[in-house]
């Protein structure tokens, strides 16, 4: 029999101590998971910024923490990501503040009021300076996004219009023609002008004009390559008319998944934000130029709508808008006000 002396024990059992404390300091150190929920196609330029964003974040947190993304609205969908991260089935969310494309979204951010103050911007990141101030001077604003921790904010570029049988040279060529609007402002101003707004599911939009169900696409640049309607599409007109209102645009963090995380881990969030916001809002004009190069290399005949035109756009907008500011502070909301400040603040940076 062999027999194990008293020093051989000891050092059994210090083996033993020492894989225990390596097994439960593996287990300690198991990074925090994060679920982030993306609106966008993994094949956009916002997509690859997230991504980047992530893996940045995880590098400076020394590997404390690890970020799950589900792109492409596979884990909720657009309209819903917002809602979703307020509620907490995703720690982050990358989309549109409140959601998009129904009707009865808060007006501060969907409605005409600011649209008509910021048309007339020469691209997203003017706007969202805009954007940036409003926060600082409108509570009502401010409170709305205080539902979630804002990582990083940014608007959108101006609308184009993509036809497939016609070029849109000015606002008589939507007359009686039917529009594919993404939201309840869009379809408000193009139906001022005559034409039949008309909502569908972004996926549907290629085969719409290809087959000649839908004669307009009110969009973005990034459609014409994300969506291939640059290989559809074989006319496009820029507007100034924005995209949306300022700083619609989010990365932001559920609340609770925020407050459970140490300060040293909140730091590097925050360290990175910086970084983030800028990447977001600059990339809005690098998609421009992409798209319209590729719309371009496709065959696309660009166009600029003329000024008198915008003119036009401009007098309608404000009178829409006009109407919707005595609506909203009929319901109680400082729809006037709102209209007032959003005019001081875009006489800053627009020049009209």
């Amino acid at each position: 029999m062999r027999i194990i002396s008293l020093g051989n024990k000891w050092a059994v059992l210090l083996v033993l101590v020492v894989i225990a404390m390596a097994s439960y300091s593996s287990a300690a150190e198991k990074p925090i998971e994060l679920k982030l929920a993306q609106y966008f196609s993994s094949a956009q330029m916002q997509s690859i910024i997230t991504e980047t964003w992530a893996r940045k974040v995880e590098k400076d947190s020394n590997g404390r923490l690890r970020i799950i993304i589900f792109p492409d609205s596979s884990l909720l969908k657009g309209p819903e990501t917002w809602s979703g991260t307020v509620r907490g089935v995703a720690d982050i969310g990358c989309g549109w503040i409140s959601g998009f494309g129904k009707e009865g979204m808060n007006p501060y951010h969907y409605g005409t009021v600011a649209w008509a103050a910021t048309h007339g911007a020469k691209d997203a990141v003017e706007i969202s300076k805009i954007g940036d101030e409003l926060l600082k001077v409108f509570p009502p604003y401010a409170q709305e996004v205080a539902e979630l921790k804002l990582l990083a904010t940014y608007s959108l570029q101006n609308l184009i219009f993509i036809s497939r049988n016609f070029q849109v040279q000015s606002l008589d060529d939507i007359k009686g023609r039917t529009i594919r609007s993404g939201n309840l402002a869009i379809s408000t101003l193009v139906k001022y002008f005559g034409a039949r707004p008309l909502f569908m599911p972004m996926g549907e939009v290629f085969l719409a004009l290809q087959k000649g169900t839908m004669d307009i696409h009110a969009g973005f640049s990034s459609n014409l390559i994300a969506n291939r309607l640059g290989d559809v599409g074989r006319y496009v007109t820029r507007t100034l008319i924005p995209g949306g209102g300022p700083n619609i645009g989010f990365l932001g963090m559920n609340w609770n998944a925020w407050n459970k995380l140490p300060p040293d881990l909140q730091k590097v969030f925050e360290d990175n934000s910086e970084w983030v916001n800028f990447e977001v809002r600059s990339t809005r004009i690098k998609e421009e130029e992409d798209g319209l190069n590729y719309a371009k290399s496709k065959g696309c005949q660009i166009f600029q709508l003329p000024p008198k035109e915008e003119e036009k756009i401009a007098t309608a907008l404000k009178e829409i808008a006009g109407k919707e500011a005595k609506e909203m502070d009929a319901k109680g909301m400082k729809g006037t006000e709102f209209m007032e400040i959003m005019l001081k603040l875009t006489g800053k940076y627009i020049k009209k």
